[in-house]
């Protein structure tokens, strides 16, 4: 499981919201394509480059924490995790730094974290 800090929303009390995520990234160029696939839920995004591959991850991401806070649930509660030989491939690769792009919304959202690799 990702790794969550909850708080409560101050625009209502019932609502709980995560005010960081940690996940653990594989980034794997594939052709001409780059790879990024979450290993504590099985979410994977494609780009031609890195900082396009960046983009669409924390969007992707942030768009199913911002429908499950909106349905009063947490965040990916049904996503299962990737297939266990990924954590093998996630320790052997090479550290990388993946920031997570900000976006506005009216709802809280919380900080993605990434510890990334690069595997081959």
């Amino acid at each position: 499981m990702a790794s969550l800090v909850m708080e409560t929303d101050p625009r209502d009390a019932k609502l709980p919201t995560a005010r960081s995520l940690r996940l653990r990234v594989i980034l794997k160029k594939d052709g001409e394509w780059w790879v990024a696939r979450c290993l504590e839920h099985d979410i994977a995004v494609q780009a031609r480059d890195l900082d396009q591959l960046q983009y669409d991850l924390g969007r992707v991401l942030l768009s199913h924490v911002l429908f499950d806070i909106q349905n009063d649930r947490p965040p990916f509660p049904s996503i299962p995790h990737a297939p266990a030989e990924l954590d093998q491939q996630w320790s052997s690769g090479l550290v990388v730094v993946l920031e997570s792009p900000r976006f506005s919304t009216d709802t809280p959202l919380p900080r993605i974290q990434y510890d990334a690799r690069i595997v081959s």
